[in-house]
C-alpha cells in the first residue's frame, strides 16, 4: 500500500524527479524539447477551445434573456413582419398583382 500513497496527493519534488528521469530516459535528451513543445501547444489549442465554448454558452445565455427595450412581445408573433395590409386581418394589399401571390 506505501506505493500508492504517492499518488494520494500532489507529487512532491522527489516524485517529479523520479518521472523527468523515466521520461529523460525513455525519449533521450534530443526528443524532449520537442515532447514539451507539442504539450504546450496542445494546451495552448485546449485553452482556446474552452475559452471559445464559454464565450458561445454566454452569448447563448445573453441573447436568451429578454431586454428591457423589447417589450412583452411573444416570440411567436409574426404581425410585424407582415405588410401592414395583411398584419389588420383585411387580406388586401396595395399592389398591383390583382390578388395573385408567387
Amino acid at each position: 500500500m506505501p506505493t500508492l500513497l504517492f499518488l494520494a496527493g500532489s507529487p512532491g519534488p522527489l516524485e517529479l524527479l523520479v518521472i523527468f528521469g523515466v521520461v529523460l530516459v525513455l525519449f533521450g535528451p534530443r526528443k524532449l524539447p520537442e515532447i514539451a513543445r507539442s504539450i504546450g501547444r496542445m494546451l495552448h489549442e485546449l485553452r482556446k477551445a474552452s475559452d471559445d465554448f464559454r464565450a458561445q454558452i454566454m452569448s447563448i445565455e445573453d441573447a436568451g434573456e429578454k431586454h428591457p427595450d423589447e417589450g412583452n412581445e411573444s416570440p411567436y408573433d409574426v404581425s410585424s413582419t407582415l405588410p401592414a395590409a395583411e398584419a389588420d386581418g383585411s387580406g388586401e394589399t396595395d399592389s398591383d398583382d390583382s390578388g395573385r401571390r408567387a
